[in-house]
């Protein structure tokens, strides 16, 4: 007597790199996420202070493989006021809030991203 079992495992094959995929991309929206988070808050402390429309107003989104800091307000005078601060205009000195952010933060959300990215592939 003999006894055949054929086994397939293409299909198993494929569903290991979807999950793979999928998991490589909850790493980087979690990364890209907690990279906003801490750099648009390092902004925000930097940011001048009159009637805090301008703070309220830095966020952050995330697009892709990449996430955008600026300035988001539905209409356009807290974005020029905003712009009119970081470089100043003829009658006001600047107050540079976003690049000094940014020279600030640069080098903590670099620490922060690969933290977080070695503790989620350690956890894999």
């Amino acid at each position: 007597m003999r006894l055949s079992i054929k086994t397939d495992f293409k299909e198993v094959y494929q569903k290991l790199e979807r999950m793979e995929q999928a998991m490589q991309q909850k790493i980087i929206q979690e990364t890209l996420e907690l990279a906003g988070e801490t750099m648009s808050n390092i902004v925000k402390g930097n940011a001048p202070v009159d009637t805090g429309a301008l703070i309220s107003s830095i966020d952050f989104k995330v697009n892709g493989d990449s996430v955008q800091i600026a300035v988001f307000h539905p209409t356009g005078r807290v974005k020029y006021y905003s712009v009119y601060q970081e470089f100043g205009t003829h009658k006001m000195s600047s107050h540079s809030y976003f690049r000094t952010g940014y020279d600030e933060g640069i080098a903590q959300v670099t620490e922060i991203m690969l933290e977080k990215i070695l503790s989620l592939l350690a956890s894999c």
